[in-house]
């Protein structure tokens, strides 16, 4: 996948005429085809066709390691990966999953314990973080 990087110039910027001015301090984008259906990546909308996403700088530099990150996410979810799973502690899963149990309706005296239990494991050993 191609990823193009350009310029998102302000109305009063000297350079607007070229979208890829290099010395211009306007904020940087990126620019893709999507050819799959309609999905989203970190809770942002992936049309299918042409889509121009924000990089969050104005360097060169850092426009390159977002958009080369970017790449790397959008291959994976074409692959069906997983893309950008944040790291979490084993405190932090069973009380995610007892807050979803009860949330359903499913009791939670004997998985309280048996999370804490493996919490209490996990604290122990080196296996968990």
């Amino acid at each position: 996948m191609e990823i193009k990087i350009f310029r998102r110039h302000s109305a009063d910027c000297p350079d607007k005429a070229d979208r890829y001015a290099p010395r211009c301090g306007c904020p940087l984008g990126a620019e893709f085809n999507w050819n799959q259906s309609q999905t989203t990546l970190d809770g942002k909308k992936l049309r299918q066709g042409q889509n121009k996403w924000t990089l969050r700088t104005r360097t060169k530099a850092e426009a390159l390691r977002h958009a080369s990150k970017l790449e790397n996410d959008l291959e994976a979810l074409l692959e069906g990966r997983p893309v950008r799973q944040k790291p979490m502690t084993v405190e932090a899963a069973v009380q995610e999953w007892l807050t979803f149990r009860s949330k359903n309706g499913l009791a939670n005296t004997k998985a309280k314990f048996m999370g804490d239990k493996l919490a209490e494991w996990c604290k122990r050993t080196t296996y968990c973080f």
